[in-house]
């Protein structure tokens, strides 16, 4: 039996940069996370493409191994996709929040770089953000498929549409979710949530530089943290939707 919230009744995820909304439905006494998808901007693409890119998208996680909840059901309405998926446990940024540090938890960090190590390995496009992993209290998922930034349709899409003044922020963001950009993309999104000295910084790429996952210098390390900074400020300065 499965017990569904009304789509109204979903609120928006606190931590989506794209007004996905979300509750929490029960399927046979366990409880599964309900998520509903919208498109932001006008004439990207119709709701069945948007769906066979996500659907293309998650392909590409699952091929990487990547550690994603199961996808229960999809069903496609007018105003969006809806996902009912496997409920992961707890978004790691209000783990984290109040209760230390990510640097202080090698439990919490190391699956992370992991999934970070499988999506520069198979060539996979990630939104690093703290707030897209959840944790069950014994392993750390990834959660986030929308966008769909891995799927090049969806990125010309969505650079064909910007406008003249905003064309050149969207390429350059679409960019920052690239596999070569994945540690100081994590990095300058943690650097929001958290204060780091410059020896955490160092220590991080010393880490992502360890486990394969860029091969920059510490200067230009810094370098390109502060540029996606930048990047990503830009943004949301233009309150500029990539979906």
């Amino acid at each position: 039996m499965v017990l569904y919230m009304p789509r109204q009744s979903l609120r928006k995820s606190m931590h989506s940069a794209i007004n996905t909304r979300i509750g929490h439905v029960q399927i046979d006494g366990y409880r599964a996370v309900q998520k509903l998808i919208q498109p932001n901007i006008e004439g990207l693409a119709d709701i069945a493409t948007l769906q066979y890119w996500i659907e293309s998208y998650l392909k590409q996680m699952r091929t990487a191994k990547l550690p994603i909840p199961a996808i229960l059901k999809v069903t496609i309405h007018q105003a969006g996709i809806e996902y009912i998926c496997e409920d992961g446990g707890e978004n790691l940024v209000d783990v984290i929040k109040g209760r230390g540090r990510l640097l202080d938890r090698e439990d919490l960090f190391d699956p992370i770089l992991n999934v970070l190590k499988l999506a520069q390995s198979f060539g996979v496009y990630l939104d690093p953000h703290l707030k897209n992993f959840v944790w069950d209290g014994k392993s750390v998922r990834y959660v986030d498929f929308s966008p769909p930034y891995g799927i090049s349709e969806y990125r010309q899409a969505r650079l064909k549409i910007a406008t003249v003044d905003h064309a050149n922020i969207v390429e350059k963001n679409l960019a920052v979710f690239a596999p070569d950009a994945l540690a100081p993309h994590f990095v300058a999104d943690l650097l929001g949530l958290e204060s780091l000295t410059e020896q955490e910084i160092e220590t991080l790429r010393i880490r992502f530089s360890d486990a394969g996952i860029g091969i920059a210098s510490s200067a230009e390390f810094k370098l390109q943290v502060a540029a996606i900074q930048e990047i990503e400020a830009e943004r949301r300065l233009h309150s500029i939707y990539l979906m």
